[in-house]
């Protein structure tokens, strides 16, 4: 048993951390904001899965269902982006209840015009966040900067890319997702 711990001991040093963002292709446009913003805290590209956005999600040929089951490890912080696209899309489920079922890292990440009443079952007793809400995402940066075992940007530089992502959601929500 000592060999098991120090193998899983070696093995989780050499695993790369990863966000995985479970999201609706429906969403790109909200996604592909996201991802510039995670990249604006200092994650490599490398880093994030996404599998609406080429260089970031399924190599050509590969088995996509294999490709997503082999992302979703320990290693890995899990952003569900959820929107009613989210709620009505089956492999969005699917990605849910895996990483309900492995119990893995997760924040859940509310679009207008949905609300914490819209969480459903699985994530109703999870915190989460407004992608609208600026506290909120300077706290998603202290997370996943110490997730990922990086070193935050300076405040300044951190406060301009959120400001900016943050007129950009106000802009692609409003013209999509509010009537």
């Amino acid at each position: 048993t000592i060999w098991y711990y120090c193998f899983r001991f070696l093995y989780r040093r050499r695993v790369m951390k990863k966000i995985f963002i479970s999201h609706s292709s429906e969403d790109k446009e909200i996604i592909g904001e996201l991802i510039t913003l995670i990249e604006g805290m200092g994650v490599k590209s490398e880093q994030i899965f996404c599998s609406s956005f080429e260089g970031y999600g399924i190599r050509l040929g590969a088995n996509w269902l294999d490709a997503i089951r082999e992302e979703l490890t320990d290693e890995t912080l899990v952003l569900f982006v959820l929107t009613t696209n989210f709620y009505n899309s089956h492999m969005c489920q699917c990605e849910l209840g895996a990483v309900w079922a492995n119990t893995m890292e997760h924040i859940p990440i509310l679009v207008p015009p949905l609300t914490t009443k819209d969480l459903e079952y699985i994530l109703r007793n999870h915190q989460s966040m407004m992608i609208t809400d600026k506290d909120k995402l300077n706290s998603l940066n202290d997370q996943v900067t110490e997730w990922m075992g990086i070193k935050p940007n300076k405040a300044s530089i951190w406060q301009m890319k959120c400001d900016k992502f943050l007129a950009d959601m106000e802009n692609i929500i409003t013209k999509k997702y509010v009537m």
